[in-house]
């Protein structure tokens, strides 16, 4: 991440990780909203320590700053292990800190749900909403998993993450981006997009999850038929 700040042919530079997507609207405006310089902008993802995620952030390239960030790499460790974390310590620590997204109206979507409080299962996912700004994946990504499956590292996992909508729209957007972009499955790349197997707990065929899941709802349907027949019923 920190290359972006050593592009200096672009005045701003919106990094985005490989697991966000925006499917409807296009993020030009954040060029806008904010200036990226004293201050990235992020989302704040951590509010009382002020930590945002790495994955989606506006900057303003400075040698200066990309020159100093390099030489630190070793004077202190990352909280989380990765780049991220080490953002995080860098600019709260040695720099402004960060600026945050204003997300009004810009509404970003996780797959992420909370056991402990929820029931929800892959299952009884909610169909996408009509209007939506971005996604971004959490659990295993999309492209870890052979696209004709669904799959977890575990079955509690699965409930945590699986969304199954979502990943087939994230597959659509795959074939969209390949279309026009066909290098990308040249056997140079595509192993790191094209999986045959996965070695995982949780797995089910596509197939097979929708043909439950309108099984499912055939019976929810007859249900609520039967209680309505009986709601009439003098």
């Amino acid at each position: 991440i920190a290359h972006q700040y050593a592009m200096m042919d672009y005045t701003k530079v919106l990094y985005v990780d490989t697991d966000l997507f925006f499917p409807e609207r296009s993020p030009d405006h954040l060029f806008d909203q904010h200036e990226g310089s004293p201050k990235p902008a992020a989302r704040i993802a951590w509010h009382k320590r002020g930590w945002i995620n790495a994955g989606f952030m506006l900057a303003r390239p400075n040698l200066t700053l990309y020159w100093d960030m390099l030489s630190r790499f070793h004077e202190f460790e990352s909280n989380s292990g990765g780049d991220q974390g080490f953002q995080n310590v860098y600019f709260n620590k040695y720099q402004f800190g960060f600026e945050g997204f204003n997300e009004d109206n810009y509404t970003r979507l996780v797959n992420w749900i909370d056991v402990r409080k929820n029931k929800m299962t892959p299952y009884t996912r909610p169909d996408l909403p009509d209007e939506w700004g971005y996604y971004h994946q959490f659990g295993m990504k999309p492209w870890m998993c052979p696209r004709d499956v669904y799959c977890e590292k575990s079955e509690l996992d699965a409930r945590r993450y699986v969304w199954p909508q979502m990943l087939d729209l994230w597959w659509e957007h795959f074939d969209q981006m390949t279309q026009e972009w066909p290098w990308l499955l040249e056997d140079e790349y595509k192993d790191y997009c094209i999986k045959d197997h996965a070695t995982v707990d949780y797995q089910i065929p596509r197939a097979q999850f929708w043909k439950q899941k309108q099984k499912m709802q055939d019976k929810e349907k007859q249900k609520q038929k039967q209680q309505k027949v009986k709601e009439k019923a003098p």
